[in-house]
């Protein structure tokens, strides 16, 4: 199957990137050497800056202007997420060197690209919704989808067909190359414009005047030869940071960015057929951090109630310091493809487990507990208080037990009781002290009460033993 690819291109990673990290602080720009603008956030591009305009006249425009720097931690940060999101589209995701904000992923193995490929368009819009902006492209070869999403100015794209690339990648523009100034300028004056002017050289004056791998770029683009480069590779142990602007000393703060980087986590996890039931938490100041584990039974996907137990837990354990970065990670993420649910009933199951949970992060893991049948006849030994988050035994004695057994059974005046079912004799205990010789039955009570009595047939005497619901 023939490759195909599609690359995402963020024109003006570093200003959005500030914008984002500082919402609602004011519009961002980064300048060059010359004291003019190079790079604008989204913010900067509304209030209507231009690219090369001075900075005085900048502030002119926009008294509340902020001046930033580049920023190559972060940038590398958000481009390994949206790497780990892509891998949800293709095997292969690489970034375009030497362009630093260019990422492809192959996709022509993927049929829901080949069967329509508004769904990828979709889910691009909705993943990169709020952050800086973007354009792609698409095309067969890794290089050549850079090329087609720098080609765009907007957000819609543009997409070769395969059949009939060699008509298209001729036509480019050389302004999109990654050349020096003195190239582009050599190449202006003498009339070449697009990437079909350069191939169209005798291969020796072109690696004499221009340098030799030019030509080398050009059979890339145009797939003649091979475009290897180093992926990314997906973490043992997801993670994500976040710099927080405003610290942050309450549950009320620390709500809205936990609940962000859970659904990142989520989605790269998600993407990899992946889920985690434990999640580390890790807040940080300049000489103070905090941390504490989040365990559940089964993986946790839904974000209310990832934010429901974190708020129990951190009731009982809260922070004493403003914490300035929030760290998640996804302690033991496995694999897994969503839970299917009922149609038409709720999953009382599941309801069960996240109440539980729910008690156990506000409580405390040892004050929830759980019965589990045991395997023994005698009825006050016939369970064991378990640890919530245990597997309770299967129950294989008779259906017909109370719900409600007494601590210990009470005399009942024998005049007074007739049984109304069957008897049902339970002999043992010879083994530990604690030999037992019973009938039981059930006996309605004058006031309609279901009752569990016995007849001790070794010391004699009635006795009510429990009550059924």
């Amino acid at each position: 199957m023939p490759s195909y690819y599609v690359a995402l291109y963020f024109p003006e990673l570093d200003a959005g990137l500030w914008e984002r990290d500082e919402e609602g602080v004011g519009p961002v720009v980064l300048a060059d050497g010359r004291r003019r603008i190079r790079q604008r956030g989204p913010l900067a591009l509304r209030r209507g800056l231009e690219l090369d305009m001075s900075l005085a006249k900048a502030r002119a425009l926009c008294p509340d202007l902020r001046l930033r720097p580049e920023r190559s931690q972060r940038r590398r940060e958000f481009l390994r997420d949206w790497a780990h999101w892509l891998y949800g589209w293709g095997p292969q995701v690489a970034m375009i060197e030497p362009w630093a904000t260019i990422l492809a992923v192959e996709v022509g193995s993927n049929p829901r690209w080949r069967a329509d490929r508004r769904a990828f368009l979709q889910a691009l819009r909705e993943r990169a919704e709020g952050g800086p902006r973007w354009r792609w492209g698409a095309a067969p070869t890794a290089t050549g989808a850079a090329l087609m999403a720098l080609s765009t100015a907007e957000a819609d794209g543009r997409a070769a067909v395969p059949r009939r690339w060699a008509e298209v990648w001729p036509n480019l523009p050389l302004r999109l190359l990654p050349a020096e100034e003195r190239v582009r300028e050599l190449w202006q004056s003498l009339g070449l414009h697009s990437l079909g002017d350069l191939a169209a050289l005798d291969d020796a004056a072109r690696a004499q005047r221009f340098g030799p791998h030019w030509g080398e770029f050009l059979k890339i683009v145009a797939g003649a030869h091979p475009d290897p480069r180093p992926y990314f590779a997906f973490p043992e142990t997801p993670r994500r940071e976040l710099r927080l602007v405003r610290s942050v000393e309450d549950w009320p703060a620390l709500r809205f960015p936990l609940a962000r980087l859970f659904r990142e986590l989520q989605d790269m996890l998600a993407r990899a057929g992946l889920g985690a039931r434990r999640w580390r938490l890790r807040l940080q100041a300049r000489e103070a951090f905090f941390e504490d584990c989040l365990e559940s039974r089964e993986v946790l996907s839904d974000r209310e109630l990832f934010l429901e137990l974190w708020q129990r837990r951190l009731e009982r354990h809260h922070w004493t310091f403003a914490a300035e970065t929030i760290v998640l990670e996804a302690l033991d993420s496995r694999p897994w493809g969503g839970r299917q649910q009922d149609f038409w009933r709720e999953d009382l199951a599941e309801r069960q487990e996240q109440l539980v949970e729910q008690w156990q992060a506000r409580l405390g893991p040892e004050a929830v507990q759980t019965l589990s049948p045991w395997p023994d006849h005698r009825p006050e030994r016939a369970y064991r208080i378990l640890p919530a988050g245990a597997c309770p035994r299967p129950w294989a004695g008779p259906r017909r037990r109370p719900l409600w057994l007494l601590p210990e059974a009470q005399p009942l005046e024998e005049r007074d009781v007739r049984p109304h079912s069957e008897i049902e004799r339970i002999q043992g205990g010879w083994w530990d002290g604690a030999d037992v010789d019973r009938d039981y039955f059930l006996w309605r009570r004058r006031d309609g009460a279901r009752c569990w009595v016995f007849r001790d047939r070794r010391h004699g005497g009635v006795f009510l033993h429990g009550y059924f619901a």
